[in-house]
């Protein structure tokens, strides 16, 4: 028997523990809370995830459930029929970028902010739903950095339109950032609000540092001490500690008043 034989029938037989493995860890990940996930971070993904899920039930029973002959077949068919179609999904999933969104990634660690801000706008531009959405945020936070804060606010809200929940929040915490800059406390206050208001959101911790920040300028100083609480208690640690300073800076301003 050759090689290639033998290492084909090798791979047949492990696929199945593999594939489980996989779904078992992709379905523990979603009972993380949604800010703490690796796995299952998009509803393609999560969708990718339940046909895996199929496709490893359906080859357990075909291994296990000592099925009449006929049966067996139809589902031997199905089996591979879902298989097509999961590798389909994936590569959906996962496919390279175009060469724009990678250039601009590229300008943008380079620090030609120029350059990237140029080859986002080009993805923008094409229409590629499944690039647009990144590529938008990608050009707000390029063009805040180059201080286009006009620009920026454009960006950012073109990503919050296009409803993906993978960009959506982060699109409106870097809002809020922009129009606190532009001295629009309201509608940044709004902004971090509306983040606050995401199941799961991972930028639900910063937002509730930044809205403590607006509230205490505001004079609101329970509001920001809820806000910075919030911070304290949900985020990660580059949250807590500015969180924390500032809740005992509040506290110590108040106590010599």
């Amino acid at each position: 028997m050759g090689l290639v034989p033998v290492l084909l029938g090798a791979v047949a037989w492990l696929a199945p523990f593999l594939i489980t493995a996989f779904v078992v860890l992709g379905w523990v990940d979603l009972l993380r809370p949604a800010s703490q996930r690796t796995l299952v971070t998009s509803r393609s993904r999560g969708m990718v995830l339940a046909l895996w899920s199929a496709w490893a039930l359906l080859a357990w029973v075909l291994r296990l459930a000592g099925l009449p002959h006929s049966t067996a077949r139809v589902l031997v068919h199905v089996h591979q029929v879902l298989f097509a179609a999961i590798l389909v999904a994936s590569v959906t999933v996962v496919r390279p970028r175009s060469g724009d969104f990678r250039r601009g990634r590229q300008s943008s660690r380079r620090g030609d902010l120029d350059g990237a801000a140029a080859a986002y706008r080009r993805v923008v531009g094409s229409g590629r739903r499944a690039e647009v959405p990144y590529a938008a945020f990608n050009l707000g936070c390029v063009l805040y950095r180059r201080g286009d804060l006009d620009g920026a606010r454009a960006a950012f809200q073109r990503a919050i339109d296009s409803g993906r929940p993978d960009v959506v929040p982060r699109a409106i915490l870097n809002l809020g950032n922009v129009l606190d800059r532009l001295g629009d406390e309201q509608g940044a206050r709004a902004a971090y609000e509306r983040v606050l208001g995401i199941p799961g959101a991972r930028q639900a911790a910063k937002a509730a540092l930044r809205l403590g920040e607006v509230l205490e300028r505001e004079g609101d100083t329970e509001g920001a001490r809820a806000a910075y609480r919030r911070a304290i208690d949900h985020g990660p640690r580059e949250v807590r500690e500015p969180a924390a300073r500032a809740l005992i800076q509040l506290n110590n301003a108040q106590a010599g008043e």
